[in-house]
């Protein structure tokens, strides 16, 4: 350090010892201004000394900064040294999905992060885990592959002595609810599809997607839908018809608001019960638009006698052409025998009416 401390100031006493030797030569020989004479011998003074200026400057910081020793394998170069300096939560979360990718499924293995959950019953917010267990569900399908989440749940138990749940499992909101084996994503899929064609045919389709479901399941679906849904209010004008949950084994009845076009109620069965049921705490409706059967017409004037009674276009035009057909069937034989010779003369006069106009156009 002294030695170089030397070289420098012997550096700078030369730079301006060469300065003062320019300036005596200049004043004595007096061939240029004073003005630029100083200003050269400014910059031949700086010009020198910038440089080794730097480099002194540069050494100062080294020998402040870094004048400790550094061992090289402490510096981080392979994947090895990157796994040792990682940080907790990023190998956990490292571990917390893996993928399996067969030619016409994919499978993703998923740990659930939650530490603590409300209690349904209750509200206590509880820490304390009881247990884990997986459950595996289906998802919107992938480039054309069944999708499955392996899901590793916890299980929590309430501490509040007054509470009676005991141990329960966490549920996703919004994602994966209690006992279910598809997403709600999936689920909302399929009622989508179902309302905009029927339920066998959002069967077929998802079944040609790779979601095994049936023409039932989806109508559990739709009425598990309906029933979570919050009240609909229903105005004066109702319409009520039957349809089949099942052809031939379980139907149900549907109501609708006639000024909305919105169904308001969906009943199990269709003698009528449900629907006296309904009328009951419907008191409010003064015209009911129905068929013609007479399950709906009795249970009507029970409850609202006063209530006027609409048979619908449809059936009304159902009927009367079963009514036509009836009549026509029982008056009209199904097979007319037209005799032979009785039908020659018809015959005759009709082809001698073809020669005479034919004979005509061409004269």
């Amino acid at each position: 350090m002294e030695r170089r401390m030397i070289l420098f100031l012997l550096i700078l006493l030369i730079n301006l010892l060469i300065v003062i030797i320019y300036l005596l030569w200049n004043t004595i020989m007096q061939k240029e201004k004073n003005r630029s004479i100083w200003m050269k011998a400014f910059v031949m003074f700086i010009c020198p000394v910038v440089g080794p200026s730097f480099f002194f400057f540069a050494y100062l910081l080294y020998k402040v900064f870094m004048s400790q020793a550094m061992d090289l394998e402490d510096v981080i170069f392979n994947k090895e040294k990157v796994e040792t300096f990682r940080h907790p939560d990023e190998e956990m979360e490292r571990n917390m999905v893996s993928i399996e990718e067969d030619p016409d499924e994919i499978r993703l293995h998923m740990l659930s992060r939650s530490k603590s959950f409300c209690c349904p019953k209750c509200g206590e917010e509880l820490r304390k885990l009881h247990a884990t267990h997986h459950r595996t569900v289906q998802d919107l399908p992938i480039l054309g592959k069944r999708v499955f989440l392996d899901i590793r749940v916890h299980d929590f138990q309430c501490q509040n002595p007054i509470c009676e749940i005991g141990a329960f499992s966490e549920t996703f909101h919004g994602f994966l609810n209690h006992y279910s084996r598809m997403t709600e994503r999936l689920i909302d899929f399929v009622t989508i599809l179902a309302l905009e064609t029927s339920c066998e045919a959002s069967a077929r389709i998802m079944q040609a997607m790779h979601v095994k479901i049936s023409g039932d399941t989806v109508i559990r679906m739709l009425l598990k839908r309906y029933q979570t849904q919050s009240h609909i209010p229903c105005g004066s004008h109702i319409g009520v018809d039957d349809f089949a949950f099942k052809k031939r084994h379980t139907y149900g009845t549907i109501i609708v608001d006639e000024n909305s076009h919105i169904p308001v109620a969906v009943l199990e069965g269709r003698d009528g019960s449900a629907l006296k049921a309904w009328l009951t705490q419907n008191k409010q409706v003064t015209t009911v638009t129905r068929d013609c059967a007479s399950a709906y017409a009795k249970a009507v004037e029970e409850i609202l006698p006063d209530c006027m009674q609409i048979a619908d276009r449809f059936h009304l035009h159902q009927n009367l052409l079963e009514a036509v057909k009836s009549v026509i069937n029982s008056t009209v034989p199904v097979d007319i025998k037209i005799p032979k010779d009785a039908a020659l003369p018809y015959a005759e006069t009709a082809v001698s009416d073809t020669l005479v106009e034919s004979s005509k156009k061409n004269v």
